[in-house]
């Protein structure tokens, strides 16, 4: 049986890689990046002035760990890059967990489907962040 070349497994994993790259130029949003950038360049130099986000105390640490080692070289470029980089993890994670569940290229299919319909790859956020903690906690709980 041929396949097309859009269902070869390497090609799907090139998508997978490819598809959340093109999304990391998008520019500063001034409602949720630029808040959010604000408090990680903050959360370290003078945690007082944010304390009334302390409600996502864990997002505003790794959010200010990686703007302590890359903040003044890569700026909003790198913490969108971070949340391409949370995103990999997750899909590496789901992938480890279901592999011995769904075929091969079924999965892979899964999970260019699942990245697809996520149009917004955010910075370091909560939400991504949230959604690799309950990922990691399934592979733990599994293994």
């Amino acid at each position: 049986m041929t396949y097309s070349i859009f269902l070869k497994p390497k090609f799907i994993i090139f998508i997978i890689i490819l598809y959340p790259l093109l999304f990391i130029w998008q520019g500063l949003d001034f409602a949720d990046a630029g808040y959010s950038m604000t408090i990680y360049q903050q959360v370290f130099n003078e945690p007082e002035s944010i304390s009334y986000n302390f409600v996502t105390w864990l997002t505003n640490i790794i959010g200010g760990f990686w703007f302590f080692f890359f903040g003044d070289s890569l700026g909003l470029l790198g913490a969108n890059f971070a949340g391409v980089l949370i995103t990999y993890l997750s899909i590496l994670i789901s992938y480890i967990i279901l592999r011995s569940y769904i075929d091969y290229k079924h999965l892979l299919i899964g999970l260019l489907f699942a990245l697809m319909l996520n149009k917004w790859f955010p910075f370091i956020y909560y939400n991504n962040l949230t959604s690799l903690f309950f990922v990691a906690s399934a592979f733990f709980l599994y293994s």
